[in-house]
């Protein structure tokens, strides 16, 4: 696709603090956005970053960013909920093997 683009220094810091502003809000979601720009021809990546433009890592990145956008929105008190609800009517969960000690 877009293999050997030569990149000045400058565009690679540039590239490289925005990405990594934009990875502080949301790794899953600049990985995916960087694969799609790289996959469409707007973004042209230096040859060491063409994996990003795979659609196996856009994918997975995808899915991932989905996976942790809806787990932050169920609350923790609602995770709890459901876990006594399960120890009321399916029992106490045996947490025993959890104080073996390692290598044991």
């Amino acid at each position: 696709m877009l293999e050997g683009v030569k990149v000045s220094a400058n565009e690679l810091l540039a590239l490289l603090v925005a990405t990594s502003f934009a990875a502080g809000l949301n790794l899953y979601a600049t990985v995916a956005t960087l694969g799609l720009l790289a996959r469409g021809g707007l973004l042209p990546l230096p040859a060491t970053l063409q994996l990003l433009a795979s659609w196996y890592v856009i994918a997975i990145s995808g899915v991932l960013f989905l996976i942790e956008f809806f787990a932050d929105k169920i609350p923790a008190t609602c995770v709890a909920c459901a876990v006594s609800w399960r120890r009321a009517r399916v029992g106490k969960i045996d947490y025993a093997w959890f104080d073996a000690p390692v290598g044991a």
